[in-house]
């Protein structure tokens, strides 16, 4: 983390986040709630490790490395690592527009 950057701990592992963006680091086993937002877009990428996407109810499939998945707002969306795993976040800027369907820490 440098000077520029926020960390914030999830129960998941944790986020830098940065003025452009953020950096995921997601523990093995872990996943993100299943969600979607109301207003805000993601642009995901990852960096290292194995990562299963959920779009939808049911449509799941790894995450190439480094090749872009975009989250219009409104499309429902879970990540999950398969592996110690990094992704990279670009996104509109509405960090707290979160709607949880389920989620693995009862937030």
């Amino acid at each position: 983390m440098d000077n520029h950057s926020i960390r914030v701990d999830k129960p998941w592992g944790y986020e830098e986040i940065y003025p452009v963006g953020k950096l995921l680091f997601i523990r093995k086993g872990k996943r993100l709630s299943l969600q979607y937002h109301k207003v805000k877009w993601e642009r995901m990428y990852l960096w290292a490790g194995e990562i299963l996407v959920t779009i939808g109810a049911t449509i799941q499939h790894l995450l190439p490395h480094c090749e872009p998945i975009e989250i219009e707002s409104g499309t429902i969306h879970r990540v999950e690592a398969l592996e110690d795993s990094i992704m990279i976040e670009l996104s509109t800027g509405e960090l707290d527009d979160i709607v949880r369907i389920e989620d693995d820490f009862g937030r």
